[in-house]
């Protein structure tokens, strides 16, 4: 896949980095597919950056610096040995059902924290910028096969 060059710019100009390929092209990759491992983002650009090689340390680099830049938030499952790396969306939290069987993780469109969230930020004079919130237990497949 050929993406243009300049897609992001104004994008990552508004966040003071450096427009380049592997940025596109990992910026890009992690709206398709996250939330998302380092060794799954990297499987995929390897995969795609066929021309120009990208290591794995590249990727890991501009991954904290969207992290920096907040960008890009770590989340740490209790599912999963490695961090999963997702794309922070101001206007939309994530939220998320992991199912501690298969790994499965389903995206809740609706925040459950809207007004419980506002209510304590106001109480306690706190700016909230983001948030996450994971419910653990078993998708339906799984439970299906549990019985």
């Amino acid at each position: 896949m050929k993406l243009d060059p300049s897609c992001h710019r104004d994008f990552f100009h508004h966040h003071q980095l450096k427009n380049t390929p592997a940025r596109n092209l990992v910026y890009h990759l992690l709206q398709a597919n996250q939330p998302i491992t380092l060794g799954r983002l990297f499987k995929l650009v390897s995969k795609q950056s066929k021309s120009e090689k990208i290591s794995h340390s590249t990727v890991f680099r501009i991954l904290e610096q969207f992290i920096k830049v907040k960008i890009v938030e770590k989340i740490n499952l209790e599912t999963e040995s490695t961090p999963l790396y997702q794309i922070i969306n101001q206007d939309h939290h994530h939220h998320q059902l992991v199912c501690t069987a298969c790994k499965k993780i389903i995206s809740i469109e609706e925040c459950p924290l809207n007004n419980y969230g506002k209510k304590v930020a106001n109480q306690n004079q706190f700016t909230i910028h983001h948030h996450q919130f994971t419910l653990y237990g078993f998708c339906a497949d799984c439970q299906k096969h549990s019985h």
